[in-house]
């Protein structure tokens, strides 16, 4: 395992959870899962081996942003490939080619800024015009490609979609930005951490990116902040999703998706973001028991807000 995926020395290592208690975490989750007023699904399996725990794990759910972790893998192959350049600059496209979001929509048109900036942007604050940008210059049909590539039959970019293609319209019209599957997604976010899609340097620049998260407030926020959560969420009206590589005493990858959603409302307590936030510290305390979290005292109060306006991220 390259050196990037390897546990934060100030907790303590554990043992692997044995299968009775995967099936327990299983359990707890799913018990958690039936209070949800809406669809859920999850998939949790450990970094290191396969052991796992799942629900409607193969079911197709809107990915909302968290698709924007396959746009970043395709960015990463194409520099690795030398097709495009880390430094490349790409404009600020004009008004009428951006989507509300923090930051690049208040950025002046024409401004250039790398494709460094754009992936960071796109990954870490969710940046709608970022992905926009890397979507015209990487392409929804490379993207899609790779995606079958690599064997994932479920998972796809939607946004920019050929218009020859009927299927992949079709698709959009049900799901939106993208479609995947609990298990798909913590594959590709595994697939990662193991360096399995693309070179050392890249895996680990893609790793420390989607630890520089400014969301954090679903999976990572509970965790303990020293154990490195890289995690990318998506968030549309009715669909909240969430997923993350834990490298803490058992390390894992986790991906939890909604839909149907009963309660649309934006903000951190609405009801979907609090089951995944809560979904979450059931894993963690069963993957690193003595591990103990618990957020301080009006930790709710400074949870990230997305620059004051509402959107979809």
């Amino acid at each position: 395992m390259a050196h990037y995926a390897q546990r934060p020395a100030i907790i303590r290592p554990m043992a692997h959870l044995e299968e009775a208690g995967w099936q327990a975490l299983a359990e707890e989750l799913n018990a958690h899962a039936e209070r949800l007023r809406g669809t859920a699904g999850f998939w949790v399996e450990e970094l290191r081996g396969a052991r796992s725990a799942g629900r409607l794990a193969d079911r197709p759910f809107p990915t909302a942003s968290t698709i924007k972790t396959a746009l970043m893998v395709a960015v990463l192959r194409e520099v690795e490939a030398g097709r495009m350049a880390w430094t490349e600059t790409l404009p600020v496209p004009p008004p009428d080619r951006r989507e509300l979001s923090p930051w690049s929509w208040f950025f002046p048109e024409g401004q250039p800024i790398d494709v460094d900036g754009w992936v960071n942007l796109m990954i870490g604050y969710s940046d709608n015009t970022a992905t926009i940008v890397l979507r015209d210059r990487v392409g929804t049909e490379t993207i899609n490609r790779m995606l079958e590539e690599l064997g994932f039959r479920h998972t796809r970019f939607l946004s920019g979609t050929p218009p020859d293609s009927a299927m992949l319209a079709e698709l959009r019209a049900t799901f939106g930005l993208g479609v995947t599957t609990p298990r798909e997604m913590a594959r590709l976010l595994k697939g990662i951490a193991l360096g399995h899609w693309a070179g050392p340097a890249a895996s680990e620049r893609m790793v420390r990116i989607l630890s520089h998260q400014y969301w954090d407030n679903l999976i990572a926020s509970a965790v303990p902040p020293c154990v490195l959560c890289a995690s990318k969420s998506g968030f549309v009206a009715s669909s909240r999703s969430d997923t993350a590589i834990v490298f803490g005493p058992t390390p894992y990858v986790a991906a939890f998706y909604t839909s149907d959603l009963c309660d649309r409302s934006w903000g951190p307590n609405n009801e979907a973001v609090r089951w995944i936030r809560e979904a979450s510290g059931i894993v963690w305390r069963r993957l690193a028991p003595e591990a103990h979290y618990e957020p301080p005292p009006g930790w709710d109060r400074l949870l990230p807000r997305g620059g004051g306006f509402d959107e979809e991220v």
